[in-house]
């Protein structure tokens, strides 16, 4: 096969550019070389026509990896570094500016391509700002790996005086890298970074994204309390210090006490017409107000209130800014612990959510959706309707970049997904793809989190020996959530493992995860904090012997006044917990004929209200109610049976077959095997 040398030169030309490239870069490549004067195309079309490349729409790909390397080894190794900056530099000069970015990424890549051969300092800054535009627009589209090669590249084309000679560029560069280097998890780059421009910014303004880049590192490498220490030296150079004693409860409950009042009249359209937030240090306060929210939630909770009331008094004494719908939802939080403040705290959520959606950005949607969806409205809204509105809000958070509360919603909708019964397998799922997520970025602030439900899902569908362990990879969760300052794990960790324990008739083992989970209690949780109530109390009539037996049913009796509470806000979440805590309790007390009516009418409601693995525990139990206190062993083998049936359509395969197992030896045994404990 002959080519005649201007096609040569375009083949060649086009092997630089990578497998494909399209009409609307090659446009501008080649009119001023002999024979290319209408364009590289005639020239590529020719190939195409001799079978070396194929033609889809205006793309030009080469029929194989091959004749890409064929081509581009007939460009001479000393001459290929030249070749590739002279097509970046055609690239930069010929497009117009408004459609430079349309052809941004390869023209960088083939100047950097090229970078060994530049001559002049003065072409390693005209490079290094067209990568910073590069890298800020990659960033923009959650490119951060691509952004992190194209600043990182930039830096090294820097020389020392360029922080006083391009003092803008340079900042900016290393700002930015630092910011995709905490996205990524390359801690040790970021300290690098971090170090040079910490010791030449020019003023605490220019060390702000910096300081926000080390604060999420610590709290993603699980250094939570240090991340809040740091946060706090950063708010006393801002000059909007917070009080030394932020977890003395006199403290808390004075600004809990003072935001109440400031909030107890104010409506959304009272927020919205207040003007914007001028003053700049308090903006960069509620920056870092807002991310030491979180890191005090999981790992110094004393300290939210105080932190969240303070973002709130801001915004009410200073103006709007685009953390103010976060500050709200947060503060809904707090009030939101008991069934007396839900409704403040369900009223400012949505206060929160509607500044959100009137202010037009969504750039903190995680954040609110987070609080709201996740830690506040799950108490008064149906609990299956709070999933996807987390799902989004994880995937928001995602392309937004806001990595620590994307992967707290990717956590909260897991958590409530389990709690409100859906589906095991896809728990188990989309729980595995977010971790695989946070591993990739080196993220262990909600990994353990997240873990322990994916541990959850997988033990009851059968994918483990011992469906009680909380175990990954042959070893206990709970271990590495000791190495992190993360006490909001170990609260997960408890809870999720007492109700294996229980739900496999394992109750000492249950109550001794009962007593773990009663030391890990945290100041704020979401909807595991009435779901604990509910289990705890089941597991203490279950595990209780003839010693204790009192103290027991005193629990439950709390517990189930605690429950009626709570059914003040949700009917839908919790009347047939409720229900299936009398029935218990009835059974206890050898009220069977009341027991037998409330198994029946917590089955019903769970059915209705679609909490279908508490239908199907609820169905157990009486089933166990039948068998070992009635003696009915017809009845109880139809209420296992239905028990058996709803759990393998949970997911929970294991549990399904332990149950139907026990059933088959039942009939072919004198002994019961369904102990209630």
């Amino acid at each position: 096969l002959k080519l005649d040398t201007a096609t040569l030169w375009g083949l060649k030309i086009a092997s630089c550019l990578g497998s494909q490239c399209d009409d609307s870069t090659i446009q501008y490549l080649g009119t001023d070389n002999e024979g290319c004067e209408n364009g590289m195309s005639p020239l590529l079309d020719v190939a195409v026509n001799e079978g070396l490349m194929f033609k889809v729409d205006s793309t030009y790909s080469f029929a194989h990896d091959e004749i890409q390397n064929a081509a581009y080894s007939l460009i001479p190794e000393t001459e290929r570094k030249s070749v590739h900056l002279q097509i970046g530099k055609a690239l930069c000069s010929r497009v117009p500016e408004d459609q430079l970015d349309s052809v941004l990424f390869i023209a960088v890549d083939q100047l950097f391509r090229g970078a060994d051969v530049i001559s002049s300092q003065d072409e390693n800054i005209r490079l290094a700002y067209l990568a910073l535009r590069a890298g800020n627009r990659a960033m923009t589209n959650a490119a951060y790996l691509p952004a992190s090669l194209y600043l990182l590249q930039a830096i090294g084309l820097l020389e020392e005086s360029d922080w006083t000679n391009h003092y803008d560029l340079t900042l900016q560069l290393y700002s930015a890298a630092a910011e995709t280097c905490y996205v990524l998890g390359n801690f040790e780059i970021l300290n690098e970074l971090a170090k040079e421009t910490l010791t030449k910014a020019a003023c605490l303004q220019d060390k702000i994204r910096i300081y926000f880049a080390l604060s999420n590192s610590l709290a993603n490498q699980g250094k939570l309390l240090d991340a809040i220490d740091f946060g706090l030296g950063v708010l006393e150079q801002l000059g909007e210090p917070l009080p030394p004693n932020l977890d003395d409860d006199e403290v808390i409950a004075k600004y809990v006490m003072e935001t109440s009042i400031m909030m107890r009249d104010i409506e959304v359209n009272d927020i919205i017409q207040k003007a914007a937030m001028q003053d700049e240090a308090k903006q960069t306060a509620m920056q870092f107000l807002s991310t030491m929210a979180m890191h005090s939630y999981l790992g110094r909770p004393k300290a939210c209130p105080v932190i969240s009331a303070r973002m709130v008094q801001l915004t009410l004494s200073a103006g709007l800014c685009k953390e103010s719908a976060f500050a709200f939802s947060m503060f809904g939080v707090i009030l939101s612990r008991s069934p007396d403040g839900v409704n403040q705290g369900y009223r400012i959520s949505k206060i929160a959510l509607s500044l959100m959606e009137q202010m037009g950005d969504n750039g903190y949607i995680a954040r609110v959706y987070a609080c709201a969806y996740g830690l506040i409205n799950c108490f008064v809204e149906p609990l299956q309707a709070c999933v996807e509105p987390l799902k989004y809000a994880h995937e928001a958070g995602m392309a937004n970049g806001d990595m620590g509360f994307a992967h707290a919603t990717g956590l909260l909708a897991g958590s409530i997904a389990v709690q409100s019964g859906s589906n095991l397998e896809s728990i188990a799922y989309q729980l595995s793809m977010r971790a695989s997520k946070m591993t990739e970025a080196n993220d262990r602030m909600m990994l353990h989190s997240i873990r322990v439900y994916e541990c959850f899902a997988r033990n009851l569908m059968g994918e483990t020996d011992d469906p009680t362990q909380i175990n990954h990879e042959g070893r206990d969760l709970l271990d590495d959530m000791l190495e992190t300052q993360n006490k909001n794990a170990r609260n997960h960790y408890y809870f999720a493992r007492m109700i294996l324990a229980y739900m496999f008739g394992r109750y000492e083992l249950a109550a001794d995860m009962a007593v773990g989970y009663r030391n890990a209690i945290v100041l704020l949780r979401n909807a595991t904090l009435v779901n604990s109530i509910f289990y705890l109390a089941l597991i203490a009539l279950a595990s209780a012997d003839e010693d204790n037996k009192v103290d027991a049913r005193r629990s439950a009796g709390e517990a189930l006044s605690e429950l009626e509470g709570w059914v003040g806000t949700s009917e839908w979440n919790y009347l047939h917990k409720m229900k299936f805590l009398q029935a218990e309790i009835a059974l206890h007390d050898g009220n069977y004929e009341d027991a037998a009516a409330l198994y029946d009418e917590a089955i019903r409601i769970a059915s209705d209200h679609r909490f279908i693995h508490e239908q199907a525990l609820a169905s157990e139990r009486c089933g166990m109610f039948y068998s070992s206190r009635m003696s009915n062993a017809q009845t109880a083998a139809a209420y296992f049976t239905k028990a058996a049936e709803l759990y393998m359509k949970w997911g929970a395969k294991r549990k399904a077959a332990d149950l139907l197992q026990m059933l088959t030896n039942s009939n072919s045994s004198s002994g019961d095997p369904f102990l209630l404990g």
